[in-house]
Order: structure tokens, then C-alpha cells, then sequence
């Protein structure tokens, strides 16, 4: 619980660090939106036996800040915060929390039809049963279906919590992005 509770700490950590960077006093600027910050809600397929034993499908809502620097050409560099459980109650759930990389095949800045993909490395916290921390990798590919709405399909591998459950996933989202 006490990791949960961490999870959600570095989830409002992250929004509120996006709505803090977005905010300006320039009256040109018609609205102030939490720049950086994406928000994604999908289902999750568990890949192995043992975490389908818990569930056969998950959901899974994730957020995420993308940084200002740009540390690779051509790339966004952004950390990420996937909540996957069993329900929306939570009980059977787990968290990876990643730094990630996402590479652009477009020439565009923001649009309709941009298609991405990405890798990262980072932890995931579980509550399945045994709390446990254990490495964790993504990656997927994406699409920008309008100037902030995106498509995103990704895989989630990690290792085994304490009673053997791997937080291996396969997740389909919607989302938003702030720009």
C-alpha cells in the first residue's frame, strides 16, 4: 500500500510540475494548459500464464511529462507513469514508472497523422498479492490523430514480484497531450 501511495505521490508530482511550467502572465496566451503533460486510458493484455491467472484484461491509465530538453536528436525525452489493475477499485495492480524516448518519423511539429515509437527503462511497483519493485522496460508505437489526441499501442516487460507474477503487459490507450 505504502508503494501505492508513492505511485500516486509521483502521478500529482507530475502534473502539477507540468500545470507549474505552463503557467504565464502573457495576455496573447488565450488559456494556460499543463504544457508537457499527457494523459492515456486503455486496456492491458496480460503476455504471461501467471498474471492471467489474476485477470484475463486490465485496465490501464497512464501519465506522462515530457521534458523541455532535448537530450537525442530528433527525440522527446519523458517519463511515464502506467497504473495497470484488475479494476478501477485497484487491489490486483502494478505501476512501472520509466524514463523514456519517443522518436518522430514526421517532419511536423504537431498534427494530424504523426507516427512515433518509443523505448524506456525504469521499475515497476506491484500490488499483486507480494508488494515488490523489480526493473522494468516499454516500448511501443504511436499516433497523433489530431493536433493532442493519440493512438498508442505498448508492451510492458518487468520481472517477477515476490509471489512470481511478471508485469508483463500489452496495452492499447487513447490519449491527450497538453501542448
Amino acid at each position: 500500500m505504502k508503494q501505492l501511495f508513492y505511485g500516486a505521490a509521483l502521478l500529482a508530482a507530475i502534473a502539477a510540475s507540468g500545470t507549474a511550467a505552463a503557467q504565464s502572465n502573457d495576455p496573447t496566451i488565450g488559456k494556460v494548459s499543463p504544457s508537457g503533460v499527457s494523459f492515456r486510458v486503455g486496456m492491458a493484455l496480460p503476455l504471461d500464464d501467471n498474471l492471467k491467472d489474476i485477470s484475463n484484461s486490465f485496465l490501464g491509465i497512464g501519465a506522462e511529462y515530457t521534458f523541455t530538453h532535448v537530450y537525442l536528436n530528433n527525440a522527446e525525452t519523458y517519463i511515464s507513469l502506467d497504473w495497470v489493475a484488475k479494476n478501477i477499485n485497484g487491489g490486483d495492480s502494478f505501476y512501472p514508472i520509466c524514463i523514456n524516448e519517443r522518436f518522430y518519423t514526421g517532419n511536423s511539429r504537431y498534427g494530424s497523422g504523426r507516427a512515433y515509437f518509443f523505448l524506456g527503462a525504469g521499475e515497476t511497483f506491484y500490488n499483486l498479492g507480494a508488494n515488490s519493485r523489480k526493473l522494468a522496460g516499454r516500448g511501443g508505437i504511436g499516433m497523433e490523430i489530431g493536433p493532442s489526441l493519440l493512438l498508442e499501442a505498448s508492451a510492458v516487460f518487468s520481472g517477477k514480484d515476490n509471489d512470481g507474477v511478471s508485469g508483463n503487459v500489452l496495452g492499447f490507450y487513447v490519449g491527450y497531450r497538453f501542448h
